[in-house]
């Protein structure tokens, strides 16, 4: 068992009897040794704050190793893991407090003040590693992604684009950041989204449609007549709504009000990203929002500490 499954014992049992505590260790045989500091005598250890810790005998001071005895008396660092190799002189309630504070969006100063930590290094070394393992997951969700239409009543499908970079007064001498959505009208949990930068020609976005939508003359697709969705009347049923007039297309009805909501759900997120990422970070913007939108089974913070402990100790 990895120790960063063991780590689950510090969120779920914040209040643990030390007698609950060890025998959860003899049930992977592996009990805490004495600590002891260099002169043999028992360290001062500190009370850790945040719900991922607080359970005798797990307490670290930072500075020291804590290691566990095995049944056979083989001693084993908790460091076993390699992500706990990337900082040696952090502890394992410091490493635990910083993945607890990714997850919570906590801002640099918070976390100086729940963990302790005083290097800016150290956290954001942490932090960068963190938004990769969620990047790399988010790279195998899209490629093994199941086409939108291509589920029993999947046949309608909105695309639309938005800008993720303001093209206001300090930022004219740059190109906006776009990024292009689909999403099920019928089942709004089925949606796609990739950046296309400042390229809204039609080869970019019939190449992202047919990457991510079923190809089919029964599907119909809704777009806001922009003109780069040319292509679509020779593939789909071509639904238009221009935004321009009206939200609503009076006469068949035609709306795009799914993909909408979704841009409006990904500006929420990005108001607060984790672990003082900074906004003008797209990339890990719709990384993040697809990891906790569509991956993890629920958006709250014990599902986004655990599965992050998931893809770190995989």
């Amino acid at each position: 068992m990895s120790i960063l499954d063991m780590a689950r014992v510090f969120y779920d049992n914040p209040v643990a009897s030390p007698a609950s505590v060890y025998a959860f260790f003899e049930s992977v045989n592996m009990l805490p040794a004495e600590v002891l500091d260099a002169d043999g005598e028992e360290m001062e250890l500190k009370e850790c704050s945040l719900p991922c810790g607080n359970i005798p005998g797990w307490r670290y001071d930072g500075m020291h190793e804590l290691e566990w005895v095995s049944a056979d008396g083989e001693t084993t660092s908790w460091r076993r893991d390699p992500f706990f190799l990337m900082c040696p002189r952090t502890g394992i309630h410091q490493y635990l407090q910083l993945i607890w504070c990714f997850t919570e969006s906590k801002t640099l100063e918070e976390t100086y003040r729940l963990t302790g930590v005083r290097h800016n290094q150290t956290i954001q070394k942490i932090w960068r590693f963190c938004a990769q393992k969620i990047s790399e997951r988010c790279a195998q969700y899209w490629t093994n992604f199941e086409r939108i239409g291509s589920r029993p009543g999947e046949n309608t499908i909105e695309m639309d684009e938005a800008m993720l970079r303001s093209t206001k007064t300090r930022f004219v001498d740059r190109d906006p950041v776009w990024i292009v959505g689909a999403r099920c009208k019928e089942y709004p949990d089925r949606w796609a989204v990739r950046i296309v930068g400042n390229d809204r020609t039609g080869p970019n976005l019939a190449d992202f449609c047919l990457t991510f939508c079923e190809a089919r003359n029964t599907i119909t697709v809704n777009t806001d007549g922009w003109p780069g969705y040319s292509w679509v009347n020779q593939i789909y049923i071509h639904g238009v709504c221009n935004h321009k007039y009206r939200l609503l297309n009076r006469t068949g009805g035609v709306e795009i009000n799914a993909i909408e909501g979704l841009w409006g759900e990904m500006k929420n997120v990005a108001r607060k990203l984790p672990g003082g990422i900074a906004k003008t970070n797209h990339v890990f913007l719709v990384d993040y929002f697809t990891w906790t939108k569509a991956i993890l089974p629920e958006n709250n913070a014990r599902t986004r500490f655990y599965g992050l402990l998931d893809m770190l100790s995989a």
